[in-house]
């Protein structure tokens, strides 16, 4: 075998999903992690601790010849069992994976057939593929695997909420990221891939048992610190483990009995508890581990053959990380962490900076390629804040800008430069209705719909609600957001470079003259203040080249942390505020609900506005 094993590529932890055209979705399977290598000769397989496992699974290493087409190749994928329901189980492929005497294999194999679920190509054919783009990486994977029985290419999708809801729905282990530009890191780690769990797991090891009628009946278990102590973590006896498998356990632990406990601090509950030494590892999943407690709803899944002293405490993050900041935070210093932003809800600014870096993956396909406004807050909320279209001589290199009626704007198309501006208290980010590379076609039709004050809020539910009902007349799909102040936003995504803004006024202007007919009490589009009345006004005329809106996503300059939040159509109704979306809050709520404008891009190319708009033209006429 000329090929060597290699680390395999690791996906980094996330809570959520990242959206844009550049972001494919897979499931993630609970399986083990199998890099196969094929030179053309010979065929090996290894785990990602670079354990051989080429005699465990002859579905894989008979059958080359049947799935692959090529001369060598290195492919990364998943070995997953299912159980009885059909679902992957961690469980089911540990019976195959910690077989130490292979001659059962070919038992085993009946009782538990596996499915290698192929992810990524690494080597093909003589070439490393590792620089390339995982775009080409997949179409390459297209061509020369062959699916079979025990053989699939996983699939990819491109709307990440609605794969994350079939997770939910099944109770799978979770989703994985990843973006098509993203190399293939050997031993590498970055988020280019992006794994969110539907559960959390850890492997820990078993230091203490109880019993039930001579069998063990629940565990004990604990993780190592980084002097060697054993701390306990939890108590468990419920999970996918058999009467046999519980068996087994009462056997394996009877050779390890030991008087004293192992354990550095005292367990919760020691009654009836034999003591254990620690060699015994499983994988243990739970709900949630509140800082400084044990597991929440812990349930045991299998035993693993991965060593005791593998199963170790997370490590101590640092400062940056403690507050969930991962090193892009790094490229500059927080001036003034501790710095009061707002009052009530209390948020500083290392807080605020967290925030952002959480909400990034969710504003930035609306901020790229897009000349940017900002308005910066030096004191927070307790002083006087000021726009910021020029690009600064002192902004870091990896700070773009653009050129355009002589101001160079920022462009920010990396997380590094929208860091940078939150570390500058830039608060708000707002941005114009066309691209730089849309030569002045509008990306999307936007109705800022502005009430004569927050108390009037009610006026801008019900002109949306009006507008919603005309746009699904049309077929017309469309977005609503808050615009984070006193009003709502409707958001109507095109296709890019084929509409001019002439065409789109058209549109807004109909819109508008529309609701003035069925309600001149309630709307207008009189742009002087003094003279609406009390009426909520329609902002046509704001869609326009060289005018710019709220970010979605973006936090707003206001004295409750409020933020420009996308929402399900649904939720537009009586009694909706506006304080219900604030900084502290959002992303939970993102992480509960998902996000309303998951489907934004996909939207564009399926919009039918070309009806509509020629049938305004024949009316013009």
């Amino acid at each position: 075998m000329d090929l060597k094993p290699i680390i395999p590529f690791e996906p980094i932890s996330s809570d959520t999903i990242p959206v844009g055209s550049e972001w494919i979705y897979q499931i993630k399977w609970d399986g083990v992690r199998i890099v196969t290598y094929y030179d053309g000769k010979n065929i090996a397989l290894f785990n990602r601790k670079l354990n051989e496992r080429t005699y465990h699974y002859p579905e894989i290493t008979n059958q080359i010849s049947e799935y692959f087409k090529g001369k060598s190749a290195i492919f990364d994928g998943e070995v997953v069992a299912l159980d009885s329901s059909g679902k992957p189980s961690f469980h089911e492929v540990m019976r195959r994976d910690g077989l130490r005497n292979l001659d059962k294999v070919k038992l085993v194999k009946k009782d538990v057939p596996i499915y290698y679920m192929i992810f990524d190509i690494v080597f093909f054919n003589g070439n490393w593929l590792t620089d390339s783009p995982l775009q080409d990486r997949l179409s390459i994977l297209e061509t020369c695997v062959n699916p079979t029985p025990h053989v699939q290419i996983v699939p990819s999708q491109d709307n990440g909420n609605a794969i994350w809801n079939v997770v939910k729905e099944y109770d799978l282990e979770g989703i994985v990221c990843k973006n098509l530009n993203s190399p293939y890191r050997i031993d590498g780690k970055d988020k280019g891939w992006q794994k969110i769990k539907n559960y959390h797991d850890l492997i820990a090891v078993i230091a203490g048992v109880t019993y039930r009628a001579g069998i063990v009946n629940s565990v004990l278990l604990g993780l190592y610190d980084d002097q060697g102590k054993l701390w306990y973590i939890g108590h468990c006896g419920t999970g996918k483990m058999t009467v046999n498998d519980w068996k087994e356990l009462t056997v394996q632990t009877d050779t390890l009995k030991i008087p004293d406990k192992p354990f550095y601090n005292d367990p919760d509950r020691t009654k009836g508890v034999q003591w254990i030494q620690p060699e015994i590892t499983v994988k243990v999943q739970f709900i949630e581990w509140p800082e400084g407690r044990t597991l929440r709803q812990p349930s045991l899944h299998a035993i693993t053959n991965i060593p005791a002293s593998e199963c170790t405490l997370p490590k101590k993050k640092s400062d940056h990380q403690q507050k969930g900041m991962d090193s892009k935070m790094d490229e500059f210093e927080i001036s003034h962490p501790e710095k009061l932003l707002w009052e009530q809800p209390a948020i500083n600014k290392k807080d605020y900076l967290f925030f952002l870096q959480e909400i990034y993956p969710y504003i930035s396909p609306f901020l790229k390629d897009r000349l940017l406004t900002v308005i910066r807050y030096p004191h927070g909320m307790f002083g006087e804040p000021f726009y910021q279209k020029n690009c600064p001589d002192y902004a870091p290199s990896y700070v773009h800008s653009k050129l355009s009626e002589g101001i160079h704007y920022i462009v920010c198309n990396n997380e590094q430069t929208f860091l940078w501006l939150g570390n500058q208290l830039a608060v708000e980010y707002h941005i114009p209705f066309n691209t730089i590379y849309s030569n002045g076609s509008p990306s999307e039709i936007v109705f800022d719909l502005d009430p004569p004050s927050k108390n009037a809020f009610s006026l801008a539910i019900k002109a949306a609600l009006m507008i919603k009902e005309v746009l699904d007349r049309l077929n017309l799909i469309s977005f609503i957001k808050t615009s984070g102040n006193k009003g709502l936003q409707i958001y109507i995504p095109l296709p890019e470079n084929r509409y001019s803004f002439e065409d789109t006024r058209l549109f807004t202007s109909f819109i508008a003259d529309y609701l003035i007919a069925q309600d001149p009490d309630s709307f207008t589009i009189e742009r002087m203040k003094k003279n609406r009345k009390g009426r909520l006004y329609v902002d046509y005329v704001q869609h326009a080249e060289g005018k710019t809106i709220i970010a979605p996503f973006s936090p707003r300059g206001t004295n409750k942390a409020t933020v420009a939040t996308p929402l399900f159509w649904n939720e537009v109704e009586e009694g909706l505020t506006m304080e219900k979306f604030q900084i502290p809050s959002l992303l939970q709520r993102l992480k509960k609900k998902g996000n309303p404008f998951a489907d934004f891009f996909h939207a564009k190319n399926e919009q039918k506005f070309d009806p509509v708009l020629q049938f305004l033209k024949t009316q013009k006429k």
